[in-house]
């Protein structure tokens, strides 16, 4: 059995599952929380559709922490992905 060279070495075939993290702010406090981890961006999506309130705002982040989804964006009808 004969080892490679040098420090990195080729990964075996992973298949990589991007997480959805959901991250609720309070408007009284402005303290951020985690609500939940989600496999798939359409059930992060419906949480936050379904438990939007004013006094707490939820933001949908990848692992990378880049916010694609928001409940401000419920109100103003956007959509940042």
């Amino acid at each position: 059995m004969r080892r490679e060279k040098g420090l990195l070495r080729p990964q075996k075939s992973k298949k990589f599952k991007q997480l959805y993290k959901i991250i609720g702010v309070s408007s009284k406090n402005d303290k951020p929380f985690e609500v939940g981890t989600y496999k798939d961006f359409e059930q992060a999506k419906q949480y936050v559709d379904k438990n939007t309130s004013d006094s707490i705002s939820y933001y949908v982040n990848t692992d990378e922490n880049r916010i694609l989804y928001s409940s401000n964006d419920i109100k103003r009808g956007e959509l940042n992905a």
